[in-house]
């Protein structure tokens, strides 16, 4: 493949820019040890052949790929949904609810940045189902049923039909928000009242389909 007068030919024409309906198989990323030096009669018939050149295949170290998308165990929101992930919503809703006064713009930053974080859980949940064949252990697995119902592909068909797994898990996702607010910002943390309970799950609510 590498050394025959063929091969010779098409790479000459390539190098040319001449064109060729015949095609040439090349070799990439080779290391290449020489050997004989001054004395090529200590070499094998092939080696010296080739110019006294050995070549190894695919010498370079392998590419690890990162694993930064983990199916959880216990729960979605500890396990896979990271706090790097949400704490500058968090942050920007503070703002919002700490302002002294209330209007239409101070209501629609509310509302696009929890519509936000919905858009985080959900982009999260995709790259999650995205690794479940893969990383999924029923026998290690502690999920509750309905975080199981939400990511698990063995459960599509009750996700596509039934609705109480996502009665629950809207409930769920109304709570987490609520606290991680409370537990991010301590005792900065602006004191929520029943509107503003209700209205966050209104906006989880809006996004019950999305989550299916």
């Amino acid at each position: 493949m590498r050394f025959s007068e063929e091969a010779k030919e098409l790479r000459e024409k390539k190098r040319n820019n001449t064109y060729s309906e015949l095609g040439f198989s090349e070799l990439y990323e080779l290391t290449t040890i020489g050997y004989g030096g001054t004395k090529p009669q200590n070499i094998s018939i092939l080696n010296n052949q080739n110019g006294g050149k050995a070549h190894l295949l695919m010498s370079v170290p392998p590419t690890l790929q990162k694993r930064d998308i983990r199916f959880p165990k216990q729960n979605f929101f500890t396990d896979s949904f990271r706090y790097y992930e949400y704490r500058e919503v968090f942050d920007a809703l503070h703002k919002l609810f700490k302002t002294d006064y209330n209007n239409i713009r101070i209501r629609e930053g509310r509302d696009y940045r929890l519509q936000d974080l919905m858009d985080r859980i959900i982009d999260k949940m995709w790259a999650v189902r995205a690794v479940y064949a893969e990383q999924y252990r029923p026998e290690n697995s502690q999920l509750k049923l309905h975080q199981k119902t939400w990511l698990c592909d063995d459960f599509r068909q009750t996700r596509e039909e039934a609705n109480d797994w996502l009665d629950k898990l809207c409930k769920e996702i109304s709570s987490w928000i609520i606290r991680t607010y409370e537990k991010l910002l301590g005792k900065q943390a602006y004191k929520l009242g029943e509107s503003e309970r209700l209205h966050v799950q209104n906006i989880v609510a809006q996004n019950r389909e999305a989550l299916r």
